[in-house]
């Protein structure tokens, strides 16, 4: 019997299968028996689905557009050494498809048609790094250094607080506890000491005190070996702390402005107390019976470098000693002294050279406050001016002789030390004495 079937020699298929059928439904019709036909590992119950389509062998083959998808995956793990092999397993079930007849799945129209397809070459590790470059950019940014939410949520920039929310006063840091070191305590709290006295005695103090924390010079070094001895290990002068009253006298500070002096300094003799204008910081105060004033000589080497600190520390002296009485004193934000009821009570002005102090604060215990009506008393013209006895509610009155021994303790405890009793023979303070 002749055999009507011819041979395309490109192809070992029966020649009747390449032409296609008149109509689209006959076409799509007889496609699949026809490949089925070519393959008899193929059962005809396999159908096409959505994810792969028959292929010869009895496995499925993804559509043509999924190889590039396998092939980008490759490509971008051969970077990675340690993924490359679990990625070659995972896409190894996704062979490329040889040479035979394929079902187009896009045009149909064409119908059967021949495509040989051969094994692509592995890609290039060059062209593997530029393919993973921008992986390892997100990678970098996403989980080197992971970026916080609000910074994708959030475009625009954190508002300032409002200048209506309240701020917190500034707070004192107590010192480690350390060796308690000691002081000389010289206690004139009972008497009225003049200004200029007390002032040259903090002069003489401090300069004695910095001569001592002086190297030795060459000339010292030139001297007896007895003498440099004895010269080298003398101590330095000691810490002191001076608690005493005035008779009234106003002072000024370096930045004092005269505005604040309602009175004309000069012209002494329309002048309600005598006027002095002082190296100490601050702006116009009074000084006068009635009023406890500390003038601590200290090296803040031995304590803490700190200025703001120090200002702090003599605050809180005065506060731990308001509440023994029952008195809450407390800061107020931007302003020195202490404050109680809106109302200051002590005053702080210092002045600090070379680590070394002088000058100090002033608790206005039961003055005469018809002083301060000549003067802006620190500056501030719209806060009053308050003593302790105005919160006093004891039966007895208060003097400046009962607060002195709460400053005292509250001094200790504040700078961590042990007040000393000076007395009354030390060559230094012959001169505060009144005469």
């Amino acid at each position: 019997m002749h055999d009507t079937t011819t041979h395309n020699p490109r192809i070992d298929q029966p020649a009747a299968l390449s032409m296609p059928p008149a109509s689209r439904p006959e076409r799509r019709a007889a496609a699949a028996p026809a490949l089925v036909a070519a393959s008899p590992r193929i059962e005809t119950s396999l159908p096409s689905t959505a994810h792969g389509y028959p292929h010869a062998h009895g496995r499925v083959c993804l559509p043509p557009g999924a190889f590039a998808v396998r092939s980008y995956a490759l490509m971008t793990a051969s970077s990675f050494s340690f993924l490359y092999s679990p990625c070659r397993l995972l896409t190894s079930h996704f062979p490329t498809p040889p040479s035979h007849r394929l079902f187009h799945p896009t045009g149909m129209a064409r119908g059967l048609y021949t495509r040989t397809r051969q094994r692509q070459p592995p890609p290039s590790p060059l062209l593997s790094i530029y393919v993973c470059c921008p992986f390892l950019v997100l990678l970098q940014l996403f989980f080197l250094h992971p970026t916080p939410v609000s910074a994708f949520t959030s475009t625009s920039p954190p508002s300032p607080p409002s200048a209506s929310a309240p701020r917190l006063p500034p707070t004192f840091e107590p010192l480690p506890s350390l060796h308690r070191a000691h002081v000389l305590l010289h206690d004139w709290s009972n008497r009225l000491t003049p200004y200029q006295n007390a002032w040259d005695t903090q002069h003489r103090l401090v300069d004695a005190k910095l001569a001592s924390l002086l190297p030795p010079t060459a000339s010292s070094s030139s001297s007896s070996s007895s003498s440099s001895s004895s010269s080298s290990s003398s101590p330095a002068s000691p810490d002191r702390l001076l608690l005493l009253q005035h008779p009234p006298t106003y002072t000024l500070g370096t930045g004092s402005t005269p505005t604040n002096l309602l009175f004309d300094p000069s012209n002494p003799s329309t002048a309600p107390a005598a006027l002095f204008k002082t190296e100490r910081g601050g702006e116009a105060t009074w000084h006068g019976p009635g009023q406890l004033v500390a003038y601590p000589l200290l090296d803040l080497k031995h304590y803490r470098q700190d200025l703001h600190w120090y200002l702090r520390a003599l605050e809180e002296v005065v506060i731990r000693t308001l509440a023994p009485l029952g008195i809450e004193g407390g800061r107020e934000e931007g302003l020195t002294g202490v404050w109680v009821e809106g109302r200051k009570v002590a005053a702080v002005g210092v002045k600090v050279k070379r680590w070394v102090t002088m000058h100090g604060m002033a608790l206005n215990v039961n003055p005469s406050m018809d002083y301060f009506k000549h003067i802006v008393p620190c500056g501030i013209g719209d806060r009053p001016v308050g003593s302790v006895m105005d919160f006093w509610k004891g039966e007895e009155g208060l003097t400046v002789e009962d607060v002195a021994p709460l400053m005292k303790r509250a001094f200790e405890e504040v700078f961590g030390i042990v007040l000393v009793d000076a007395g009354e023979s030390s060559e230094e303070c012959q001169e505060v004495r009144i005469r």
